[in-house]
């Protein structure tokens, strides 16, 4: 399920959300346009170790800076935010505030970049535990 999209021409596109895998854990997806066509990859999955990521905010400032974010579930089934960073040929994921998110329940619900590298997120951190909608089957 695509919940953003960020364009910086009508060659260079980025999508991200989430999609349901064999084992039916939501992964973090970003798909990326060229202007002939879309290439997909997941990020995330090396932090998303209890299955359940998604990204729900992309912004790029040009073809070489992308920010997305979202949250994944780390291995006690905490969700975590999530950030992950285009620099024009991979992405690089980093979790944000874990060491201030003792309970769990922390997810990046968006991201603006204005210009460079110059971005702001927007978080909801809740008390009980995170269940964001996923990609059906």
């Amino acid at each position: 399920m695509v919940t953003s999209v960020s364009c910086t021409s009508a060659t260079f596109c980025v999508a991200a959300g989430d999609y349901l895998d064999l084992a039916s854990n939501a992964q973090a997806l970003v798909s990326t346009w060229n202007g002939t066509s879309w290439t997909d990859q997941e990020v995330g999955a090396a932090l998303n170790t209890h299955g359940n990521a998604g990204l729900y905010g992309v912004s790029c400032t040009s073809t070489t800076f992308c920010v997305a974010a979202g949250s994944y579930s780390d291995s006690a089934s905490h969700s975590q935010a999530l950030v992950s960073t285009w620099n024009g040929t991979s992405w690089t994921d980093q979790e944000v505030g874990a060491a201030l998110n003792a309970g769990g329940n922390a997810v990046l619900d968006g991201v603006s970049c204005v210009k460079g590298a110059l971005c702001v997120t927007g978080a909801t951190t809740k008390t009980a535990p995170v269940d964001r909608p996923s990609s059906a089957p």
